[in-house]
């Protein structure tokens, strides 16, 4: 699906995408909203754009609320829920204008294959939410202030937009990544650790000849610690905190006490791959210094945890012993790199602020499914 796979293009948490007020297949021309080397987002898509972004944000955080009172009340530093999603939203919208632009001015071309796939999906998107029918869709996007034309439009430029991230960092890309480049991210983005964890919460529950008991869906069930179960993870955690006081080797009390014995060289994580894992975690990791060690009591449903913080080992991002941690990792490098980029060109929009300003989150109907 060419959702999923514009999806992947940048560190950003969605893609967002830009039309040409001139493309051909849009019957009425609107004035622009924003404009970059000669392409333009036109104020009904930036309508659209506003509420797709608002129907993504809600259906992945769900402590947004598309109520009045979170866009109005203060959110974070001294910002308002508003204020805080409509920057979100006009920094993927600005990023994926540049670099559609960009990606023309470069010389770069769509192919027939690439264009036929964005057919396929409206094809697809008009049989699954329409029935079929072009002049349903039309007006179910109607409410989002598009029509099925300006939609494709879309998606080519958002199709450029991805491709030109490939086109600068890829691996034939100009300005492909190095081992500097994935080496300075890691220095600069990711913790290690080692741990201890010590199961004070919960067991899988097993039948009598001592196999695991699934449920009617086939998964595995669990059960509380009995007293005296709990009594010996007590007794586990006291005896592992005297030894770290003492100053007793942490691995050798992790091969004896420890619940969990994978990964003996060190879990990696950076803050946006915490979630990953445990989040109080790896976020108690980064702020203890190389060498410290620290009890973290993570609650239900995870247990307690001794951890220590251990040098980044050089290069440990290729080790194939820590794959695991690392799926998609120069795809988060180029998006960095290009955030980077993008941020140096935004000055050289131009915006049409009173229209921006006119559009707000609170007020705009959530676009869940037409994008």
């Amino acid at each position: 699906m060419i959702a999923q796979k514009l999806r992947r293009a940048v560190s950003l948490i969605l893609v967002a995408a830009a039309v040409l007020v001139a493309a051909p297949s849009c019957a009425k021309k609107f004035p622009a909203a924003m404009s970059y080397k000669g392409v333009e987002i036109n104020e009904a898509l930036y309508k659209y754009y506003v509420s797709t972004y608002k129907g993504k944000y809600l259906q992945t955080y769900s402590d947004l609320k598309d109520t009045a009172e979170f866009f109005d009340s203060e959110l974070t530093a001294g910002k308002t829920g508003e204020e805080v999603l409509s920057e979100l939203i006009y920094g993927n919208i600005s990023q994926t204008l540049i670099s559609a632009a960009e990606f023309d001015a470069a010389g770069q071309k769509l192919t027939s294959d690439d264009t036929s796939e964005i057919d396929s999906y409206i094809e697809s998107m008009t049989d699954e939410l329409a029935s079929g029918s072009r002049r349903t869709l039309n007006g179910y996007l109607g409410e989002f202030s598009i029509n099925v034309d300006m939609l494709r439009e879309a998606l080519i430029l958002e199709k450029k937009a991805d491709l030109y991230i490939d086109y600068l960092y890829g691996d034939n890309g100009a300005k492909a990544l190095t081992d500097d480049d994935r080496e300075t991210y890691y220095e600069n983005n990711y913790v290690r650790f080692q741990q201890i964890y010590i199961n004070n919460i919960k067991v899988y529950e097993t039948d009598s000849k001592g196999y695991y008991i699934q449920d009617e869906n086939g998964n595995y069930q669990m059960r509380d610690l009995t007293d005296e179960e709990s009594a010996e993870a007590e007794r586990k955690i006291k005896a592992v905190r005297e030894a770290l006081e003492r100053g007793d080797d942490f691995s050798e009390l992790q091969a004896e006490y420890s619940d969990s014995k994978d990964y003996t060289g060190g879990y990696y994580f950076s803050a946006e791959s915490a979630s990953d894992y445990l989040t109080s975690v790896v976020s108690a990791a980064f702020t203890l210094d190389e060498g410290e060690w620290m009890y973290v009591d993570a609650a239900s449903p995870s247990g307690a945890f001794f951890i220590k913080r251990l040098p980044l080992d050089e290069g440990g991002y290729k080790a194939d012993a820590n794959s695991d941690f690392f799926d998609g990792f120069d795809d988060a490098v180029m998006g960095v790199k290009f955030a980077e980029k993008v941020e140096s060109l935004r000055d050289e929009i131009t915006v049409d602020r009173d229209f921006l300003d006119s559009v707000t989150v609170k007020d705009s109907p959530a676009n869940y499914y037409y994008y």
